[in-house]
């Protein structure tokens, strides 16, 4: 093989490989060839649907005509993303393959349910071969009716995507309107104004308060301890007190000094006496 021709065969290789990688289809252009969707088609761009659809490699849309948009058209805008995203089928399926269902009928993940935002069955469609040979949709969720039948294939690019024609679009579910389906958050409820919001718990404080008269004279009552005794106070107790006959001991001294003294002072008041009358 010539390098030319080796070339050539790694470029269409490098070609084929990032085809396949790619998105392999765009909603938005498949639906601008056939202007009687043009209002779905909006309907898939106000929602962004579209950017999710092709991010996809196997999808299925049920597109329905401008004719019979109208229930659609006074959603709001997040509602109307529910009700665009159960048309939009996470699986292909064309007229051939929808027509051959095992049991004559299946149950179909939607591009709702893959949102999330979905409750129990409401993101599932079930498809059923009827016994007059019509194909008919509907919820999936129980007790909800066969409402939308299949009117033909729009477009198809096998085995990626399929634009199948539905009659109507899918509006009975239940429960998909109901406040409970609500994923806003809900404000915190107000009392009524007749009601008074009790006051704070009072929090009490490591703080001293200064007593009360009565507190104070409680106080004064009580009886005040002795102090403690000193050192010194000690060390008087600690003598024993004198026994009554040193007591006596101690007072015989001071009792023979004073007969002493007043023996002295008699002799000497005769000795002066005795020298007057001398010289007299």
């Amino acid at each position: 093989m010539s390098p030319k021709s080796t070339f050539l065969l790694f470029l269409s290789f490098f070609f084929l490989l990032s085809t396949t990688t790619t998105n392999a289809f765009n909603i938005t252009r498949l639906l601008d060839r056939h202007p009687e969707f043009s209002t779905f088609n909006s309907y898939l761009t106000q929602t962004q649907l579209n950017v999710q659809i092709n991010r996809r490699t196997t999808i299925t849309v049920l597109a329905i005509d401008n004719a019979a948009m109208a229930p659609l058209a006074e959603k709001p805008l997040d509602m109307l993303k529910k009700y665009m995203g159960l048309h939009v089928i996470l699986d292909y399926f064309d007229v051939q393959k929808i027509s051959k269902l095992s049991d004559k009928s299946a149950l179909l993940a939607t591009l709702f349910q893959a949102s999330g935002t979905a409750l129990g069955f409401q993101g599932f469609l079930n498809v059923t071969d009827t016994s007059d040979g019509e194909v008919a949709f509907r919820s999936a969720v129980k007790d909800a009716p066969y409402d939308a039948k299949l009117v033909g294939l729009v477009a198809a690019q096998p085995y990626n995507i399929s634009v199948l024609q539905i009659n109507k679009p899918i509006m009975a579910v239940p429960g998909l309107e109901s406040k409970t389906n609500s994923t806003a958050p809900k404000p915190a409820p107000v009392p009524p104004p007749s009601q008074k919001a009790a006051p704070p718990p009072q929090v009490e404080a490591d703080v001293a308060v200064a007593p009360s008269e009565e507190e104070e004279t409680t106080v004064t009552d009580v009886p005040v301890p002795a102090p403690a005794p000193s050192e010194d106070a000690a060390d008087v107790a600690d003598v024993p007190a004198p026994s009554p006959n040193e007591q006596v001991a101690d007072d015989e001294p001071k009792k023979s000094s004073s007969a002493r003294l007043g023996f002295g002072m008699g002799i000497a008041f005769m000795v002066g006496l005795v020298s007057s009358l001398v010289v007299y």
